[in-house]
């Protein structure tokens, strides 16, 4: 939180429903993306761009608008 105050962001009912079901998955674990070397931390940026990669996305190309 910059500044200290809450950015809220409106979900949609899907996006609730699978941040419910990640929640589950992650049991008492505050994080819902843990790391993969220490639960405690956040998950890497490099290890969301592996993950991409592998489904086939290009996670090099930069769009512009």
């Amino acid at each position: 939180m910059k500044m200290k105050e809450a950015h809220i962001v409106p979900l949609s009912r899907q996006a609730l429903i699978l941040l419910d079901e990640l929640k589950q998955l992650s049991g008492d674990n505050p994080r819902l993306f843990p790391g993969d070397h220490d639960p405690k931390k956040v998950m890497s940026e490099n290890m969301v761009n592996n993950a991409l990669r592998a489904m086939g996305y290009d996670t090099k190309t930069e769009v512009f608008n």
